[in-house]
């Protein structure tokens, strides 16, 4: 049964949408990473996930565990899309590391004898 001409739009769409993906993973990965490029990411990011459950594309019962990439860590108060996105594909949020005090710097810095 070949798909019919509005699957096979969205279909295109879909693959179009994926290759805009890859791209901006490869610009992610090289380090010229915009607010402008996260914002598109996350759209594209859900366009392609609603074509999918269009076209029938079902979830796997067994997930793979994602693993974060480039050191992407969403925060609990993260509202933007790729935030958004993110927390879809099962990315945890970690707790961002303490600031030391004034007085920790110090004694470590003293500690190390310079």
């Amino acid at each position: 049964m070949s798909p019919s001409f509005a699957q096979r739009l969205l279909i295109r769409r879909t693959a179009r949408a994926m290759l805009r993906l890859e791209l901006l993973d490869a610009k992610m990965s090289s380090g010229d990473w915009t607010d402008h490029d996260a914002r598109t990411f996350g759209g594209l990011n859900n366009a392609l996930r609603l074509a999918l459950r269009e076209l029938g594309v079902r979830e796997t019962k067994q997930r793979l565990a994602p693993t974060p990439c480039c050191g992407i860590r969403p925060r609990r108060w993260d509202s933007s899309r790729a935030g958004l996105a993110l927390r879809e594909l099962g990315v945890r949020e970690t707790q961002p590391k303490p600031i030391p005090t004034i007085a920790e710097i110090a004694a470590r810095h003293k500690s190390e004898g310079a």
